[in-house]
């Protein structure tokens, strides 16, 4: 199966995750370091979903 990069996730993937969901569904902004370390998280798992 071809490793997936994150412009190749389909958006209700990322919907079905439940922090992303979180993010897009409210209305509040996050913290900008919560936000940034989740970024960071998930640059983190694609890297390794692609290694």
């Amino acid at each position: 199966m071809k490793p997936l990069t994150w412009t190749e996730l389909r958006l209700d993937d990322l919907l079905s995750d439940p922090l992303v969901a979180l993010v897009m569904r409210s209305d509040y902004v996050l913290p900008e370091v919560l936000r940034t370390q989740m970024y960071a998280m998930r640059r983190y798992l694609t890297q390794e979903r692609s290694a």
